[in-house]
């Protein structure tokens, strides 16, 4: 009984890491200006996946490892970006990324983030 849980165990973490690496080598069809891990907020959950920063968009790729939002990709036109702030996650944590947009605000958890921040403000500027 031990074994097949330890067997089943190691299995879902195979998978698991499996569908990490797969996402860390997205790669998208257009120029990329920059790329990485990220989380992105939709209420109470954080969102696993990668952030690719283009001329046109932001776009975020979810891994299929989140419970709710399995394979979901958010693009935000940068068109729409008014502005890009910091924030700090849990109100503690500084490694939060708030972009605002004309429809909505979307959070993110990404390391670097004052990089990120610069690197979008110079195509929205």
């Amino acid at each position: 009984m031990l074994l097949n849980q330890t067997l089943t165990m190691g299995l879902i973490d195979i998978l698991i890491w499996k569908e990490i690496l797969t996402v860390a080598d997205k790669e998208i069809e257009q120029e990329t200006i920059k790329e990485g891990k990220a989380n992105l907020w939709y209420g109470l959950e954080s969102v696993g996946g990668k952030l690719f920063l283009t001329n046109e968009h932001l776009i975020h790729y979810a891994h299929a490892i989140n419970f709710r939002m399995k394979r979901k990709i958010a693009t935000i036109s940068l068109k729409d970006v008014l502005k890009v702030e910091k924030v700090n996650t849990m109100g503690i944590v500084p490694n939060g990324m708030k972009v605002i947009t004309k429809e909505k605000n979307y959070q993110f958890v990404v390391n670097g983030r004052s990089q990120w921040i610069d690197e979008i403000n110079k195509m929205i500027d």
